[in-house]
């Protein structure tokens, strides 16, 4: 079943084109957008990496904070 495992890939694959598509940037750029964007963040608050999450559509940039609910 090793073609399960490879649908997870190609899924973030096809994600990372298509997001690069629609700002007009490499995918290395927008890997570094959201780099930076969590470093800036991070001084302020306190996440980690696993709780920071960047969406970027033709007109917003979208960040997801996950963790503790209150």
């Amino acid at each position: 079943m090793k073609k399960r495992a490879s649908v997870p890939i190609a899924k973030e694959r096809l994600r990372s084109l298509l997001i690069s598509d629609r700002i007009c940037c490499t995918e290395t750029a927008m890997e570094q957008l959201e780099k930076e964007l969590y470093l800036i963040l991070s001084r302020y608050i306190e996440i980690t990496k696993e709780e920071f999450e960047v969406q970027v559509t033709h007109t917003h940039i979208h960040i997801k904070l996950t963790g503790e609910e209150i």
